[in-house]
């Protein structure tokens, strides 16, 4: 039998060989295994991508307030020091002065629990950047790993005649919405898409896309 009128086994598309070529199914069955990857594949990258963005933008948070700590903190040691010298120029002046004495030893009292909360705070901001840090760390690596598994993906279906780039995007949308049948012309997208059409084929295809979108918007914009 032909290559094509081969029988598509059971293989499902989570038990990915590497080389789709080496599997025993239809030319067809392939193309379409090829783009479930890609799909799946991009989908993966846009939720590493938004992980990544969120713990950055923690990691970025995290360090700006672990900054700030340990400006108080250093200010807070800075004034603990003045007051303890205050208190020490008092006592080796001999002045006899028990209300000034007693007001510098509650300044330094003071000035003792202000440097202690700072120091807390520190530590604690201290803590949560590096676990910060950490996560930007893991979710920098996902990222990669994703992208070199959406460019693997991505070449697969190259090889096996396919154009990635034509594919349309997967939207969704509430399907009980007013808007939500499928716009026409993507199924002839899709189409071109396992055909392998590259360059200005598929740029055309997706211009008649665009103008199919704009037509059948069109009646339901002139029934508002």
């Amino acid at each position: 039998p032909k290559k094509d009128d081969k029988k598509d086994d059971t293989t499902t598309p989570d038990q990915k060989i590497k080389d789709l070529g080496k599997l025993n199914l239809s030319d067809a069955a392939k193309k379409k295994l090829a783009v479930h990857y890609v799909y799946k594949a991009k989908l993966a990258l846009d939720e590493a991508d938004n992980n990544l963005a969120e713990k950055k933008a923690d990691y970025t948070a995290k360090r700006k307030t672990l900054l700030e700590t340990m400006t108080e903190l250093a200010a807070r040691k800075a004034a603990a020091e003045k007051a303890n010298q205050d208190l020490t120029d008092f006592l080796a002046s001999g002045e006899n002065n028990s209300a000034k004495e007693t007001a510098l030893r509650d300044a330094l009292n003071r000035a003792h629990a202000h440097e202690q909360r700072a120091f807390d705070a520190e530590q604690k901001a201290e803590a949560e950047f590096n676990a910060a840090r950490d996560a930007a760390f893991a979710a920098v690596a996902a990222y990669n790993k994703a992208l070199a598994e959406y460019k693997d993906a991505y070449n697969d279906a190259v090889r096996l005649g396919v154009n990635p780039a034509a594919l349309p995007p997967v939207v969704t949308s509430d399907p009980l919405a007013a808007d939500f049948p499928a716009v026409p012309g993507t199924k002839q997208i899709y189409a071109d898409a396992l055909n392998g059409k590259f360059g200005p084929a598929a740029q055309a295809s997706a211009k008649k896309t665009e103008v199919a979108k704009a037509q059948a918007a069109a009646p339901a914009a002139a029934g508002k």
